[in-house]
């Protein structure tokens, strides 16, 4: 007899198995009793085989060390998982592939692991966050760059004049955006910090700081925004929330993303492309490993939104598109396609 435990091992091996048969045919071997026990003699179909056995869940699990936590983003699988199967599969020096790569979970466990990581997407947002995140800089000149622009940005509130005429040159499509998500004074210190950051001349320097004003708006309680539920694809408009000051949520936002980037290795073995996964420039056989998370329907949704596309963005009232979005609004001058199609890029 087998008991309950032994019956449920039994059922899951057999489960695991059959989804492996996907794969090109081998013998099997017996399974160790964990999948710590893997080594090189085995092949890549048994320790795949053995770490699909070991449970995965992470629930609980420290999610937000190194860069991980910069930016949020729709649908993020823990970075435990991918860090498990690149462990598991590869070698250091090996090239790991996320073909979906949104946030850039995968290719920044590929590089703190010493693999060199590539990932592409069709979405502008999840290739700008997944290349900042992969991308080791100076805590020291981030910190300055920062400095920078709070006190151009300050210098720019006390110009009514400018700030004024960067509002009026929007179109009435864009206006009526801005001022449905946007108080009045939110408006013009996100103009302020936005004209400041474009100064940047540095543009990795310069990437860092869009994404960190992009997460003062995007967060899980809408940061400087009147939207609420922004975790999910359809925010809604909340005119008692109290809003914080853009330039001090950037500054602390600022403050808590210094320490992720000290994190990262400085050599940088990433890269991130702008591209359909169904034709990847990759020559065959010139990948050891690919792990992705394929997007769920409300993130595929979420992004249809962020693109302006099956005219969700032209229901009333107006939708709350991820930052870049509203960094097109605001200043006209990064045209990845976001919230409005663009036929130029950066």
């Amino acid at each position: 007899m087998v008991n309950s435990e032994g019956h449920h091992d039994a059922q899951k091996r057999g489960q695991v198995r059959e989804q492996l048969s996907l794969f090109a045919p081998e013998a099997s071997t017996p399974l160790p009793d964990n999948w710590e026990k893997i080594s090189q003699r085995q092949t890549t179909r048994e320790r795949l085989e053995l770490l699909l056995m070991d449970g995965l869940d992470f629930r609980g699990a420290r999610t937000g060390y190194a860069s991980h936590h910069l930016h949020s983003f729709a649908a993020k699988f823990p970075p435990q998982l991918p860090r498990r199967f690149i462990l598991g599969l590869t070698r250091p020096g090996d090239i790991v592939l996320d073909p979906m790569v949104g946030s850039g979970t995968a290719v920044v466990e590929a590089a703190l692991l010493r693999r060199r990581g590539i990932g592409t997407d069709l979405d502008p947002l999840a290739v700008h966050i997944s290349r900042v995140k992969t991308t080791h800089l100076s805590p020291g000149d981030l910190a300055d760059a920062a400095k920078r622009v709070l006190t151009e940005a300050h210098r720019y509130l006390d110009d009514e004049a400018v700030i004024t005429n960067q509002l009026r040159s929007f179109d009435q499509r864009t206006r009526d955006f801005i001022d449905y998500w946007f108080l009045p004074a939110t408006q013009k210190e996100l103009i302020a910090l936005i004209s400041a950051i474009r100064r940047e001349t540095d543009i990795c320097i310069r990437r860092f700081l869009l994404l960190v004003f992009s997460s003062i708006i995007i967060t899980k309680s809408g940061g400087v925004s009147l939207a609420r539920d922004l975790a999910h694809s359809r925010p809604h408009r909340d005119l008692a929330k109290k809003t914080r000051s853009a330039l001090e949520l950037f500054q602390l936002r600022v403050k808590k993303s210094l320490h992720s980037m000290n994190g990262l290795p400085t050599a940088r073995e990433v890269l991130v492309i702008h591209g359909n996964a169904k034709s990847l420039p990759l020559a065959s056989n010139s990948v050891h490993l690919i792990v992705t998370s394929p997007p769920y329907a409300n993130a595929i949704l979420g992004r249809f939104v962020r693109r302006g596309r099956t005219g969700v963005t032209s229901l009333s009232p107006p939708r709350l598109t991820p930052t870049p979005s509203i960094i097109c609004a605001l200043t006209n001058s990064l045209r990845y396609g976001w919230g409005r199609p663009s036929k130029s890029s950066p």
